[in-house]
């Protein structure tokens, strides 16, 4: 009989264990936008990595999971060439032609409530 307990708590154990994983650390509550590098240079070897990163319910990125997003350049088309678009993975990789100035990305993520915009500011190039 002592032994039909033990499972039965070690059942309920797991249960309840696989709730809460799923629920709290693999399930996306919200899209946050990442641009790497933070400061960006009028130098054309310089390259802008836009990514929609999934975030959970603790903070984190989501383990696992990857957020299709769409991007679009609004705003200093002619500061940036597109060299990488990857929309299932939600991505974009952008690289400098060498003029300073502002870039308007609008992206659109599957699991944000309203798109996004922002704006990258291309720096002078400093000697």
């Amino acid at each position: 009989m002592k032994i039909i307990k033990i499972f039965i708590l070690l059942f309920v154990i797991s249960v309840l264990a696989g709730f809460i994983l799923h629920y709290f650390i693999l399930s996306i509550y919200e899209v946050k936008i990442v641009v790497k590098p933070s400061e960006v240079f009028a130098d054309p070897s310089t390259e802008i990595k836009v990514t929609a990163k999934p975030i959970n319910a603790m903070g984190w990125e989501v383990p696992f999971r990857t957020v299709k997003a769409k991007f679009k350049i609004l705003e200093g088309n002619d500061l940036v060439t597109i060299k990488l678009v990857d929309e299932d993975n939600g991505f974009i990789l952008l690289q400098s032609v060498g003029t300073e100035g502002k870039v308007g990305i609008y992206i659109d993520s599957e699991y944000s409530l309203f798109p996004s915009y922002i704006e990258v500011q291309i720096l002078p190039k400093t000697v």
